[in-house]
């Protein structure tokens, strides 16, 4: 008779097919749960590109890149979603999450195109996640908000949710600037970012396009598994769902195990 397995072994296994573990050599840091159109990954060891796949493993160190039409959504080890706009260029420059310290130490570069990132676990410690760009760099705790490298010489960055800090990437301009939600700035080769400016509706349509995100309803859950009975059996579960309900998924064993770890609302930006 099947047994019916127990939420932490399903969430410990959902954690290690993701990549949460250690003493493994390489261990991967998100899976694919979206894919329209055409897109390539590229290995920090490989100088050619291939076909990227739904529900595919990807490592730190990896690229992806879209075509025209074309859009990916990324879901990390840590919770976070990442979702790649058409004809961008994104990598996964480093990734490594300690669970049992609430840690989490990240770097993604955009190279062009658009991301949107929802980052919405909250870590502590000395944990971080930059994004870096041609022309800029943002550190960010937890939040969601939107990276449009336009140029090689020039990013725009806006907030949907949270605060975050933009400044050039050049160490000699350190000047920064702190980002709330429904604001924007920009950061031009050479220049400091542009003082913040309110995101009017159409810019933040523009600014969305190609990327437009899911996270409402994400969490609906699909319901308990039963009938599992190993961690084999639970590696095929994972295997088994539709991409489209796999961060879902997660997130609801998150929710049964009564891991909430949301971030709490931002704190109130500096006065003028």
């Amino acid at each position: 008779m099947n047994r019916v397995v127990s939420y932490s072994a399903v969430f410990c296994a959902i954690l290690l097919s993701l990549g949460v573990s250690s003493g493994l050599a390489a261990v991967p840091a998100g899976t694919v749960t979206e894919l329209q159109g055409k897109a390539a990954v590229r290995s920090a060891e490989s100088t050619e590109w291939r076909r990227l796949q739904l529900k595919e493993r990807l490592f730190s160190g990896d690229t992806v890149k879209t075509e025209e039409k074309s859009r990916v959504t990324i879901f990390l080890a840590d919770e976070s979603v990442i979702t790649i706009g058409p004809k961008a260029q994104f990598q996964l420059e480093s990734f490594s999450l300690n669970p049992s310290r609430n840690e989490r130490q990240a770097k993604a570069k955009i190279l062009a195109g658009k991301t949107r990132f929802h980052l919405q676990r909250a870590f502590g410690g000395s944990s971080q996640f930059n994004v870096s760009t041609p022309t800029a760099i943002a550190g960010v705790k937890g939040t969601k908000f939107l990276v449009w490298v336009v140029s090689e010489k020039l990013t725009r960055v806006a907030v949907i949710e949270g605060l975050i800090t933009v400044r050039n990437i050049l160490p000699h301009l350190p000047q920064e600037v702190l980002l709330q939600a429904g604001y924007t700035t920009s950061v031009s080769t050479g220049q400091p970012p542009l003082a913040p400016s309110l995101l009017p509706e159409n810019q933040l349509r523009e600014f969305q396009e190609g990327v437009a995100g899911r996270e409402k309803g994400i969490i609906t859950g699909i319901g308990r598994i039963s009938g599992v009975s190993d961690r084999k059996d639970n590696w095929r579960l994972l295997d088994s769902l539709p991409a489209k309900d796999i961060t879902r998924y997660i997130l609801d064993q998150r929710q049964e195990r009564n891991f909430p770890q949301i971030l709490p609302p931002p704190p109130p930006p500096p006065q003028p």
